[in-house]
C-alpha cells in the first residue's frame, strides 16, 4: 500500500494533465469543437439545439472514406436502448456514437433519464452532461439533499465557474465546511484552467482566510503544467509570507515531474518545514529515475544530519530494490539514531510487499536493536499475510530472541484466519516456548471471527485447564464483541460457565444496543463478582450513549460494592471532561480507599487546566481534615 501523500501530491498533477489533455483533444476534434460550441449555444440561449447533420462529414473529410453510418435514433426509447449497448463497448467509434446521441438529447430527457435509470451504467456520465448545461439547477438540486456523490461541489462549481466566476464564487460562499473549500477551489479551476493569473486575483481575494493557502498550491501546482515558466515568475513576485509558501509548494511539487534537478536546487532554498521535506522527496523520487547517482549525491552533500535523516526516511519506499543491502547501508552512512532506524524499517516494510524472502535476508544480516526490532515485526507482518507457511518456517529458523519470539502470535494469527485447521495442528506440534499461551490466546481471538466451532474444538485438545478456560474465555469475548446474542447461544450449546470477565464483556456489548435489558439481566446475576463487573460495564457503555438515563440508573442502585463499581466508571469516564461531576460522583462511593482513589485521580486531571477549582472542591468536599490533607498532598502538589 503506497503512503496516502503519494495520492495527494499526485492529485493536483493528474488534474492539471487532465486540463490539458482534454484541451489538446478539443483543439484537434471536430467533434468536440462542436459539441463545445453547442453547449455554449444551449446554455446562453437556455434552449437544446439539434446537432448539426453535417458534423461527422466534417471531421473525416480530409482523413478517411466516408463510411455509411446508421441514423441516430429518434425516439427517446430507441436512444436510452442504444445507450445500454453502448456503454458495454469501449472503442473508439462506439464512443463517437454514444457522445453524438447525448449531445442529441435535451436537457429535459436527460434529467429524464437520471430519474428512471438509478443503475444505469452511463448515469454518471449523463448527469455530468446535465450538470454542464444546468449547473444552477444541479446546484440547487444538490442543495435540497439530492445525489452528492454525483451532484457534488466538483463538478457543479467546475461548471459555473467557467461561465460566471463571480457568481460562482457568491454561490459557494452560501456553503459551509469542506463543500465550501471544494466548491471554491473548483471555481479557481476552471478559471485557471483559461487564465491563470486572473485566478490568482481570486485567491488572494481570501486574505486571511485559512483555506488561502491551499488553493494558492493548488493553482500554482495546475499553473506550472500549463506554463512552468509563467508560473515561476508569479511565485517569485509574491511577496515572503505563508502565501508565497504555499505557491512555491504546489509550483514544486509538479516541477519535479518536469526539471527534478532544478526542482531539488529551488526547494533546498525553502524554509526548513514539512513542505521543504514533501518538496525535496517528490524532486528526489523523480530525479532518481533520470539520474540515480546525481540524486543520491545531491542528498549525500546535504550538511544537516537532521535534515538528512529525515528526508532518508521519507524517501526509503521511493528507493531501489534490487539491491537492499546497499540501501541499507547508504541509511547506515547518512543517518544516524532513530532516523536510521526508521529509514531501515520503512524500506524493508515497502520491500516485503514486493520481495518478502529478500526483506528477511537483510534481517539476518542486521544486528538486534530497535531497526531490528521494527523490521522483523513489519517484515513477518507483511509476509504472513500473503503466505503465513513461509512465514513461520523462516522465523524457526532464526534466533529464538525477544522479538522472534513475539512474532509468532503475528504469524499464527494470520494462518488461523486463513487455514484454522493447519494452524490448529501447527500449534500443537510446535513449541513456541513461554510464547505457548499468548500465541494460542491470540489464535482464539482470530479463529472465534472466521470459524468459532473451530477454535472451539481447539480448546477440547489443551491439556491445561487453566490454560483451557482462559482460551475459552477469550473465544466468547471476542464473539461477544461481534454478536453478544450469538455469544449466549454459543455458551449455552456447549454449556460453557459464565465468569466475571464474560459477564461484564456481554453486558457491554448488550448495552450498546439495549441498555435496559443488559442492566436487568446484570442485576439478575447471582454471583456478586460477576454482578459488580457487568454492572460497571453497563454504566459504562449505556454513559456514552445516553448520559442522563445511565445516571438516574447508578443513582438508584442499593449501597455496596456494585454500586461503587458503577460509579468508579462513571467518575473514570467523565473526569477528563467534567472533573466537577467526576469528583461529585466519587464523593458518593462509599468505600473509603476506593473513595479516596477515585477522588484522587480526578484531582489530578482537574489540576491540569484548573487547579484552584480544584483546590476549593477539595476544601469543600465535607471529608475529614486528614483525609483532605492526604489528598493535597497525593494529587495536588
Amino acid at each position: 500500500m503506497k503512503p496516502h501523500w503519494l495520492i495527494f501530491l499526485a492529485a493536483p498533477v493528474a488534474i492539471a494533465a487532465g486540463w490539458l489533455a482534454r484541451g489538446a483533444w478539443e483543439a484537434s476534434n471536430p467533434l468536440a469543437q462542436q459539441a463545445a460550441a453547442q453547449a455554449k449555444a444551449n446554455a446562453s440561449t437556455g434552449h437544446d439545439l439539434p446537432v448539426e447533420s453535417t458534423t461527422e462529414a466534417d471531421a473525416t473529410k480530409t482523413t478517411e472514406p466516408k463510411v455509411e453510418e446508421a441514423p441516430l435514433p429518434n425516439n427517446v426509447q430507441d436512444r436510452w436502448d442504444e445507450l445500454a449497448l453502448l456503454a458495454k463497448d469501449s472503442s473508439l467509434e462506439a464512443q463517437l456514437r454514444k457522445h453524438r446521441i447525448l449531445e442529441q438529447m435535451s436537457s429535459a430527457e436527460l434529467k429524464q433519464f437520471i430519474e428512471a435509470n438509478p443503475t444505469h451504467r452511463m448515469r454518471g456520465e449523463v448527469i455530468g452532461l446535465w450538470i454542464s448545461r444546468n449547473p444552477e439547477a444541479a446546484l440547487q438540486e444538490m442543495l435540497e439533499g439530492g445525489d452528492r456523490k454525483n451532484f457534488n461541489v466538483h463538478n457543479i462549481f467546475g461548471h459555473l465557474g467557467k461561465d460566471n466566476p463571480r457568481n460562482a464564487i457568491r454561490l459557494a460562499e452560501k456553503l459551509s465546511g469542506h463543500e465550501k473549500r471544494w466548491a471554491i477551489s473548483a471555481v479557481i479551476r476552471a478559471v485557471a484552467a483559461e487564465s491563470p493569473q486572473r485566478a490568482l486575483k481570486i485567491v488572494e481575494s481570501f486574505e486571511g482566510q485559512k483555506m488561502q493557502g491551499q488553493l494558492y498550491q493548488n493553482l500554482f501546482s495546475n499553473w506550472c503544467w500549463q506554463d512552468a515558466e509563467a508560473a515561476k515568475a508569479a511565485a517569485e513576485a509574491l511577496p515572503e509570507g505563508k502565501a508565497s509558501e504555499q505557491a512555491w509548494r504546489g509550483f514544486l511539487q509538479s516541477y519535479g515531474y518536469q526539471n527534478p534537478q532544478e526542482a531539488w536546487r529551488l526547494g533546498m532554498e525553502l524554509p526548513p518545514n514539512h513542505s521543504r521535506y514533501d518538496v525535496l522527496r517528490n524532486a528526489f523520487q523523480h530525479w532518481q529515475r533520470e539520474d540515480p547517482d546525481a540524486a543520491i549525491n545531491a542528498l549525500a552533500s546535504i550538511e544537516s544530519p537532521l535534515l538528512r535523516g529525515n528526508l532518508l526516511q521519507r524517501m526509503s519506499w521511493t528507493l531501489p530494490k534490487d539491491d537492499p543491502l546497499a540501501v541499507v547501508d547508504m541509511f547506515a552512512e547518512l543517518s544516524d539514531g532513530q532516523l536510521q532506524d526508521r529509514a531501515t524499517s520503512d524500506y524493508l516494510r515497502n520491500l516485503a510487499q514486493e520481495n518478502p524472502e529478500a526483506a528477511a535476508a537483510v534481517i539476518e544480516q542486521m544486528h538486534y536493536g530497535r531497526a531490528y526490532q521494527d523490521s522483523m515485526r513489519n517484515v513477518v507482518s507483511q509476509w504472513s499475510e500473503s503466505d503465513p507457511h513461509a512465514a513461520l518456517q523462516w522465523l524457526l529458523t532464526q534466533p529464538q530472541d525477544e522479538e522472534t519470539r513475539h512474532t509468532y502470535s503475528t504469524v499464527m494469527s494470520n494462518l488461523a484466519q486463513q487455514e484454522p485447521n493447519a494452524a490448529i495442528d501447527i500449534y500443537f506440534s510446535t513449541d513456541f516456548g513461554d510464547q505457548q499461551d499468548n500465541i494460542g490466546r491470540s489464535m482464539m481471538y482470530n479463529l472465534a471471527k472466521t470459524d468459532p466451532e473451530a477454535a472451539f474444538s481447539m480448546t477440547r485438545l489443551v491439556e491445561d485447564a487453566k490454560l483451557r478456560e482462559r482460551m475459552e474465555r477469550n473465544l466468547i469475548s471476542s464473539m461477544a464483541n461481534q454478536d453478544y446474542l450469538a455469544a449466549f447461544e454459543f455458551m449455552e450449546k456447549h454449556e460453557l460457565p459464565l465468569d466475571s470477565s464474560n459477564a461484564g464483556n456481554l453486558a457491554s456489548n448488550w448495552a450498546k444496543s439495549h441498555p435496559e435489558e443488559a442492566a436487568a439481566w446484570a442485576l439478575s446475576l447471582e454471583d456478586p463478582e460477576q454482578q459488580k463487573n457487568a454492572v460497571r460495564q453497563v454504566a459504562d457503555s449505556w454513559l456514552k450513549h445516553d448520559p442522563f438515563a445511565a445516571s438516574t440508573w447508578v443513582d438508584e442502585l442499593p449501597e455496596g460494592e456494585m454500586r461503587n463499581a458503577a460509579i468508579e466508571s462513571i467518575a473514570n469516564n467523565t473526569r477528563r471532561y467534567e472533573p466537577e461531576t467526576a469528583f461529585n460522583w466519587a464523593l458518593d462511593i462509599s468505600d473509603d480507599n476506593k473513595r479516596i482513589r477515585s477522588l484522587g485521580y480526578t484531582l489530578r486531571e482537574w489540576k491540569k487546566n484548573d487547579p484552584e477549582a480544584a483546590l476549593k472542591a477539595v476544601e469543600k468536599s465535607g471529608l475529614s481534615d486528614e483525609q483532605i490533607e492526604k489528598l493535597k498532598e497525593d494529587y495536588l502538589q
